[in-house]
């Protein structure tokens, strides 16, 4: 690992025992087990698991990895499928290449499309905030030997790499919490500061990989809960929905998504082009359909099978999306189910 830089002064860190230090603002990130930590925020997510339930899950995966997972399986299921669901690294076959020399995942979650790159990349570098998930993707590199793979505990606003690195940086899953950092601006200014310093990371020609939640989502017009654990908020304007979040859950109303315009907006004015948006059902999270919106070809055969091949499986909003989408498409209104898609998964060039 070469030329990390301290995110504060933008000075090279070097190695002091078991430390990084910045010379220049002397301040001193820490080194465990191999991971770098950038950042002091610490969060933990409401599906993990609790802390005695982690120290018995990593001591029963660092001994086999089977036993581990069989045991996370009984310990949370939907955890289990987070981990170890390869499905979810499906759209990144929608780049037009996946050999590239260097790749940044932010906000790596499980690292399974961290893991699945160091297949195809020279190195892939992993950041998160959660040190037990950071944890979890470190037990498998050991056990699998993956040398490639470099571990970092840090958050968007403290990337400690120069600009013009990366090839392609991933953003799955995370561009939707950035408004929950604790700053003055607003969610909307935090999104739009955190995606300037994505771009700035890229290389020229480099590629953005972006999954998000679609804002006016069926599953959230079928009252489906989002970030907030509340019901119809992301179709409300903001200063509502903040209003109703303060009520129902005594907190601000932060974790913005948007609609595909709002979104095309916002990254066109973060400084990206070429922007493409693909619908990921049942969600970016598990892409197990994709299919460019752009293009209305051959929309109602892929719902068609769809709704064939997982008609006893399909939740209820999905279900009624097909029928929706199948309706407009014998209507010749297809280009209306792209305002309902559950999530996006974008591609974006700098």
């Amino acid at each position: 690992m070469k030329n990390l830089i301290c995110p504060h002064c933008k000075e090279i860190v070097r190695k002091k025992k078991d430390d990084l230090i910045c010379h220049k603002c002397n301040k001193i990130y820490s080194v465990k087990e191999g991971i770098h930590y950038f950042n002091n925020t610490v969060i933990d997510y409401p599906k993990e698991l609790d802390e005695n339930d982690h120290d018995v899950f990593f001591k029963k995966l660092s001994s086999d990895l089977n036993s581990g997972l069989d045991y996370l399986y009984k310990q949370n299921r939907f955890l289990h499928r987070y981990y170890t669901d390869s499905n979810r690294a499906n759209g990144l076959f929608l780049l037009p290449t996946l050999k590239y020399k260097k790749i940044l995942d932010v906000g790596c979650g499980s690292g399974i499309i961290s893991h699945f790159l160091t297949k195809h990349a020279e190195e892939v570098y992993g950041i998160d905030i959660c040190p037990n998930r950071l944890r979890f993707i470190n037990i498998i590199k050991e056990k699998e030997n993956i040398r490639n793979l470099i571990l970092i505990g840090a958050d968007i606003f403290s990337l400690p790499f120069p600009d013009n690195t990366f090839d392609l940086i991933i953003l799955n899953g995370v561009l939707e919490w950035v408004g929950c950092a604790h700053r003055l601006e607003g969610p909307r200014d935090l999104q739009k500061e955190g995606l300037k310093n994505i771009l700035g990371k890229l290389k020229k020609g480099g590629k953005l990989y972006l999954g998000i939640e679609n804002r006016y989502g069926i599953n959230y017009i079928l009252g489906g809960k989002d970030h907030n654990n509340s019901r119809f908020s992301s179709l409300l304007p903001r200063a509502l929905a903040n209003s109703f979040n303060k009520l129902t859950n005594k907190k601000n109303y932060d974790t913005y998504t948007y609609s595909m315009k709002e979104t095309n907006i916002l990254l066109e004015e973060s400084g990206f082009k070429k922007i493409m948006f693909y619908a990921a059902i049942p969600s970016y999270r598990f892409p197990y359909y994709i299919h460019p919106l752009d293009n209305d070809k051959d929309m109602k055969c892929i719902i068609s099978k769809m709704l064939k091949e997982n008609k006893d499986i399909l939740p209820f909003h999905l279900k009624f999306l097909c029928k929706i989408a199948l309706l407009l498409c014998r209507m010749k209104a297809s280009k209306v189910i792209r305002f309902l898609v559950p999530s996006f998964i974008i591609i974006a060039d700098k």
